[in-house]
């Protein structure tokens, strides 16, 4: 009797993902997300070749900090996150898991109102829900395996800055040199943990900044401007492509990961024809490896 009862309880929980392992993890909620991963930003690491990262599909990483896989369940995201020592987990769109440390803002985007939420089958388990579209199931690992949990990591910082993902009583966590520049750092230069299981502070930010541009192949920058080696985020600078007068003015944006983006075709390369001087042709493009035949 004792065990029917027992597969009953197993069996609501996982199609209920509302309710919550008394042991081991509490579900919190459904809520929003961007294509940031701005609440659970935190797993950047999952290229290792053993379980449970050989289940993912990519290796995650600062701009995509998720492990996408086609035999996601909430057991798995769980062991993902706690072998990181991640206070939360997240699952979205049916195959994604994102981790969140002890100062993740899983809350900050707040949650979507109605019932149709949060309502994606998982992958690897179809009576388990894995979120939705930019709508992650978050869920709490009650207890960390060391005196404080991880309390993430500077996104856009340097992460090399963190080299363990498990801290006891005294830890201290050096971020002086966390921003590389241009980037700004704003908060705490170090943190320590407590015999109380929390941190002296939280870690700082990284205000992205941009270098100075490289010109697209085939283009320069247009005359007029003034390059400098400090952009805000959303910044833009010029060029025009050398080949193609008609495209002038084309832009680079310094990007939200601090690299400069560009949209639209690449600029067109040199081209010359060949069809009645081919040893002209040869010579050219052994001198000026830019130049192609047609």
């Amino acid at each position: 009797m004792n065990a029917y009862i027992n597969y009953i309880i197993l069996t609501c929980i996982s199609l209920r993902p509302n309710f919550a392992s008394a042991q081991d993890y509490t579900y919190l909620g459904c809520f929003y997300d961007n294509n940031r991963r701005e609440t659970l930003p935190d797993l950047i690491y999952c290229e290792r070749d053993s379980y449970p990262y050989d289940s993912c599909q990519n290796t995650c990483g600062p701009q995509a900090q998720y492990c996408q896989s086609q035999e996601m369940t909430i057991e798995l995201c769980r062991h993902i996150c706690a072998d990181q020592n991640m206070r939360y987990f997240g699952l979205q769109a049916g195959t994604q898991c994102l981790c969140g440390g002890f100062f993740a803002p899983y809350n900050v985007l707040g949650q979507p109102d109605g019932n149709d939420t949060c309502n994606r089958p998982c992958s690897g388990n179809s009576s388990q829900l894995c979120g939705a579209d930019f709508q992650p199931s978050v869920y709490q690992i009650n207890e960390s395996p060391s005196d404080c949990f991880n309390p993430g990591y500077v996104l856009n910082g340097d992460q090399s800055q963190q080299d363990s993902s498990f801290y006891n009583a005294s830890d201290v966590i050096d971020f002086a040199p966390v921003c590389p520049p241009p980037s700004i750092k704003n908060g705490a230069t170090s943190i320590t943990c407590t015999a109380s299981g929390n941190w002296t502070n939280p870690p700082p930010t990284c205000t992205v900044r941009c270098a100075t541009p490289t010109a697209p192949m085939h283009a320069s920058f247009s005359p007029w401007q003034t390059l400098n080696d400090n952009y805000a985020v959303d910044d833009e600078v010029f060029f025009d492509c050398d080949m193609d007068p008609s495209r002038t003015n084309q832009t680079l944006t310094c990007g939200y990961y601090g690299d400069w983006e560009t949209f639209g075709p690449d600029c067109p390369g040199k081209f010359i024809s060949h069809l009645y001087k081919p040893d002209l042709m040869l010579t050219l493009t052994s001198q000026y490896p830019g130049f192609h035949t047609i």
